[in-house]
């Protein structure tokens, strides 16, 4: 929270999260890897409000449009599964950080939304 108050708009980038929560850490005498504690506070560090703010409409609206707007009750009740078990695991943890845990993330919501469009039959 105080890298995020720091640099509200922009975050402090992508390339320097690291350098600036080592910074943080040692300014506090705190011996911890680096690691932010959920997924939305590094959109917050890293992108600043903008990234944050975008960050959660796509996760949100994505979860909308898979579950609300489907149509198809077995694929919203997945997709709504998926999307809440993710909420929860961003709250707790940053595992878009790490390169695993973001293309299982990816691949599974781009699978689910492209199974939805050919299944609902939108172009």
């Amino acid at each position: 929270l105080k890298l995020m108050g720091e640099h509200p708009i922009l975050g402090v980038g992508v390339g320097d999260y690291v350098p600036a929560m080592e910074a943080s850490y040692l300014e506090k005498g705190v011996k911890l890897p680096v690691h932010s504690n959920q997924q939305f506070f590094y959109f917050g560090v890293v992108g600043g409000l903008v990234a944050l703010f975008l960050f959660c409409v796509f996760f949100f609206a994505s979860g909308h449009l898979l579950f609300w707007r489907s149509g198809k009750r077995d694929y919203g009740v997945s997709a709504a599964c998926w999307w809440t078990f993710m909420l929860v695991v961003f709250l707790f943890d940053s595992p878009l950080n790490y390169q695993m845990p973001a293309f299982l993330f990816l691949s599974v919501w781009f699978g689910v939304y492209f199974l939805l469009l050919e299944k609902t039959g939108a172009e």
